[in-house]
């Protein structure tokens, strides 16, 4: 098996996913690439991430959690029947607040500066 541009090899993975990912035109190992999406949370203050099937975590792509802190503070529907869950969560120290488009879906959020989730 062939190293990736990180110098590990692919992560396992199940039967739809290749166990990489890109970055910069470089393959590499989810470990690495969930080093490099949080570092990029941090320093630039929003995510880009996915509220878990059980509603319970914040995760990437392959469900490496960023948390499990959550405080849910509403649920709505739009006008064509989309759901998004408005919340708050604690990533790296600080309050994040945000919306997912339901549970096992994406969410977008941005750092806060609150200090309690409630």
């Amino acid at each position: 098996m062939k190293s990736l541009d990180c110098g590990h090899f692919p992560s396992p993975h199940g039967e739809h996913t290749t166990g990489t990912a890109r970055f910069n035109n470089e393959e590499m190992c989810w470990d690495c690439a969930y080093k490099i999406e949080k570092g990029d949370a941090i320093k630039h203050g929003n995510i880009f991430a996915y509220l878990s099937e059980d509603g319970k975590k914040v995760t990437n792509w392959p469900g490496m959690v960023f948390s499990d802190n959550l405080h849910f503070l509403c649920n709505m529907t739009d006008n064509f029947g989309g759901e998004r869950t408005y919340l708050r969560f604690r990533f790296n120290g600080d309050v994040w607040s945000g919306f997912a488009m339901g549970k096992g879906m994406y969410l977008r959020a941005r750092k806060t500066k609150l200090k309690s989730l409630y």
